[in-house]
């Protein structure tokens, strides 16, 4: 897996997040009971965002032997999975959306609960991106 293919995984899952904040809004704009709910989650995708550009950015600026191959196929595995992640919740907003008196409170017995799910999963993943971050810095720092 060269950097470069990284970069571009970085710039799918960047245009996904960039998907799901949007889809979250509108969702919000529909449905206002979820609103406390998903603003959470919308402030992990934000911080997300932030760091798979930092990423990118490292990863084209750096040289084809910049990182480790396994390394490199953890970053991708990581960005894969966290786009899957990505899908999951734009389907449960799709579940909930449209009109209806019993959407919140369908949203308040379940909906509330797979979000903060997602949530989580969104947490742990750009945590885990964000250690990616800072062992491509150590690693220039140490090969640099």
């Amino acid at each position: 897996m060269d950097p470069l293919s990284i970069a571009a995984s970085c710039l799918t899952l960047i245009t996904a997040v960039g998907n799901s904040t949007r889809c979250i809004t509108n969702f919000v704009v529909s449905c206002r009971d979820a609103r406390q709910d998903l603003t959470a989650t919308s402030h992990e995708l934000s911080d997300l965002d932030m760091t798979l550009h930092i990423l990118k950015d490292d990863t084209e600026a750096s040289g084809p032997n910049h990182l480790p191959e396994d390394l490199r196929q953890r970053i991708c595995d990581i960005m894969g999975n966290c786009y899957s992640v990505l899908v999951e919740l734009e389907a449960l907003l799709k579940k909930y959306d449209g009109a209806g008196l019993d959407r919140a409170a369908r949203w308040a017995l379940s909906g509330r609960k797979d979000a903060e799910k997602i949530r989580s999963s969104i947490e742990a993943h750009k945590g885990a991106l964000g250690l990616v971050v800072e062992a491509t810095t150590l690693q220039v720092k140490f090969n640099g």
